[in-house]
């Protein structure tokens, strides 16, 4: 039995939290795993889900932590937990990433319990929507969450500059089951009007729930809707979409954009502001020996890589592919190459490693028997160059080495 847990499983658990009874059924799960890396590695996400609503449960069951919290209660807690995110939790943190009682677990939990009832599974994915579990795992990217919270307001404050008293519509492009990022904007100015977009019809109802409870339908509202083909029906001042991965790779934040900047104002916003894609290379024996890696979705963390490209991306222009040459120079041992972000978001910036979507990602390469691998680099005698190239959304970046290599 996990440490953290303490109800027994298949325990259905009633909850007396607002705005009216909750029950949490829990279908037997494996024990979570306290050792970080073994879980990350090796438990599924909904597990951990799963024994993140037990804590819940037994903790308002018995403390009435969040119960019958008024939205202005919540909005207090809220505060107090997005001050103590940290603005850059390094990847190799992990405890901190997989502990349920984080300021991001939190963060999760003090909006789960605004749910009439939590859904036992979360796995569900439609079409391109992320799952409703891997979007409420995002809050636990404490970075992340916190630099996106601090800008919301940075950016609301210059729109007011050239719109003092006019109402401000902003846009949350994939807002996931916890609109987080609406609901900030909602609180920063009471002149701003929100339309959240999210594609996952679960992870849409879930929101609704808690706009609802927060008593926030007049200035919030969540559409079950494609941001990638979506056409507002007014112009938008303020963009604002996660959807970001690593490697700018199986996220749709370009697509997102570039549909929707076109219907900004001329004082209009986003945010991200915009993303550097680096490329680069590693010596092999970081990536053969992976003490303290972090096994997340095939990204590799406490790397120290060598940039040898950029690709700027600035959020209101078009990017139909990622490109770019890296110039090798001669070296004494193989190396692997890789791509990172850095993730624009106003005067501040995510970088390498800060968060979960700014963490090296490699590069792959197509073999002989057409096989997905890393593209790992012989040692060069010589001078050399390597193309990178790969559409932003997709699964991969290719690089391709010269015929003699």
């Amino acid at each position: 039995m996990s440490k953290y847990a303490t109800l027994p499983l298949n325990t259905p658990i009633t909850l007396p939290m607002h705005p009216a009874t909750k029950t949490i059924a829990t279908p037997s799960v494996p024990p979570y795993r306290s050792d970080p890396l073994d879980s990350l590695a090796t438990q599924s996400s909904e597990i951990m889900i799963l024994h993140s609503q037990l804590l819940i449960a037994s903790t308002l069951r018995a403390q009435g932590v969040f119960g019958g919290a008024s939205p202005s209660e919540v909005r207090a807690h809220f505060e107090r937990i997005r001050d103590q995110l940290s603005p850059n939790v390094p990847s190799d943190d992990l405890k901190r990433y997989s502990d349920i009682r984080s300021p991001g677990s939190q963060m999760m939990h003090l909006f789960l319990s605004l749910c009439a009832q939590v859904p036992q599974y979360l796995s569900d994915r439609v079409g391109g929507s992320l799952p409703a579990r891997d979007a409420l795992d995002c809050l636990r990217d404490e970075a992340r969450t916190r630099k996106f919270l601090e800008a919301i307001p940075e950016s609301l404050a210059r729109i007011r500059n050239t719109n003092p008293s006019g109402q401000v519509h902003v846009v949350d492009a994939g807002c996931g089951p916890i609109p987080i990022m609406a609901i900030a904007a909602a609180w920063s100015d009471p002149g701003v009007y929100v339309t959240a977009l999210e594609l996952n019809p679960l992870s849409a109802e879930l929101a609704q729930g808690i706009i609802t409870a927060l008593d926030l339908q007049d200035r919030i509202t969540i559409t079950c809707d494609d941001a990638t083909t979506y056409a507002p029906s007014r112009p938008i001042d303020l963009i604002i979409s996660e959807t970001i991965s690593a490697g700018l790779l199986n996220e749709p934040v370009v697509a997102v954009m570039q549909n929707l900047s076109k219907h900004l104002t001329a004082r209009g916003e986003t945010l991200p502001t915009g993303i550097d894609v680096h490329l680069g290379v590693f010596p092999i024996h970081q990536f053969e020996s992976p003490l303290g890696h972090l096994p997340y979705n095939g990204l590799t963390a406490l790397l120290a890589p060598t940039e040898l490209a950029r690709i700027p991306w600035k959020a209101t222009s078009p990017l139909s592919r990622i490109a770019a040459r890296m110039a090798i120079a001669p070296c004494h041992a193989d190396s692997v190459a890789c791509a990172w972000l850095t993730v624009r978001l106003g005067d501040a910036a995510l970088r390498m490693n800060e968060s979960l979507i700014t963490t090296p990602t490699l590069v792959n390469c197509l073999t002989s028997d057409k096989k997905i691998e890393p593209l790992i680099i012989n040692a060069l005698p010589a001078p050399t160059s390597i193309a990178v190239f790969g559409e932003p959304g997709g699964p991969f970046l290719i690089g391709v080495l010269p015929r003699n290599e």
